[in-house]
């Protein structure tokens, strides 16, 4: 004990500190305004925040081959983005301002919610994506999915085996590879084209998971292709509103938990 010294104070990184706030208020909100588990769920769907959720939930979802609907993924980098750049043209904002202020959003955005491999991988190529438009430049989606992969590992080479990482990049490539072939053999009179969309993405990005959750997991979900049909389409709707609560949360908990009401119905199908 004589030999431990009291060594300079650190104040840490600003950004890592602003981001835990965020997060922690988010959550504060979320929890004030839901009942326990669908706090849990959407807490874990916006910002990767899964300490809510009871083991037997997180089991339900992991045999039903929706262990990703209670992740933060792409998603929410998309319904951020999108929105955010409507605003700014609608603003009349030039496009290289607006997309440098939705590329801060993002990299904040990633300190919200903890560094999560499928949230930068996201992050990454989106940034890609709007940095081309600033320099006028094409993006390739190939590209954009190999040099996220590769500014990851040059960062943390043990990111390889993350689960996370695996079946995020996983997921992508086989939505990019398969999708619109999918949806091709998915042409049926009978079929509406948004439930086509919905399938063919479902069933591209399944490919790219199941080996991966199978050599984890040890179990495949036989139904997770019929879940996933029925569930993702709720999953907009929830994440939009949630997103809604947890902005007006910091503002005023009455509205935050007006809109709890509606979206608590989703969460709990």
């Amino acid at each position: 004990e004589e030999n431990i010294k009291e060594g300079a104070k650190s104040y840490g990184n600003p950004l890592v500190k602003s981001g835990l706030a965020v997060r922690n208020r988010i959550v504060g909100v979320i929890n004030q305004s839901l009942p326990e588990q669908q706090a849990g769920l959407l807490s874990g769907m916006l910002i990767g925040y899964r300490e809510g959720l009871s083991e037997d939930v997180q089991e339900a979802f992991s045999d039903a081959g929706l262990s990703h609907i209670m992740a933060v993924s792409g998603a929410n980098v998309a319904f951020i983005a999108v929105p955010l750049l409507f605003v700014f043209k609608k603003m009349r904002l030039k496009q290289k301002a607006s997309n440098i202020i939705v590329i801060g959003v993002l990299v904040f955005f990633t300190f919200i919610t903890g560094f999560e491999p499928s949230v930068l991988r996201a992050v990454i190529m989106a940034v890609v994506v709007l940095a081309g438009q600033i320099l006028r430049t094409e993006p390739d989606i190939y590209t954009s999915l190999a040099f996220a992969a590769m500014l990851l590992l040059l960062a943390n080479p043990y990111t390889l085996f993350h689960i996370g990482f695996q079946l995020s990049f996983a997921a992508t490539l086989s939505l990019v590879l398969f999708s619109k072939n999918i949806k091709n053999l998915l042409h049926f009179k009978f079929l509406p084209g948004f439930i086509a969309d919905v399938l063919a993405a479902t069933l591209a990005a399944q490919v790219g998971v199941l080996p991966i959750s199978a050599f984890y997991f040890n179990k495949v979900s036989v139904i997770s292709f019929l879940s996933n049909l029925i569930v993702v389409p709720v999953v907009e709707i929830i994440t939009i509103a949630g997103s809604l609560m947890a902005i007006l949360g910091q503002f005023s908990l009455f509205l935050s938990r007006v809109i709890g009401y509606v979206n608590c119905t989703f969460l709990s199908f």
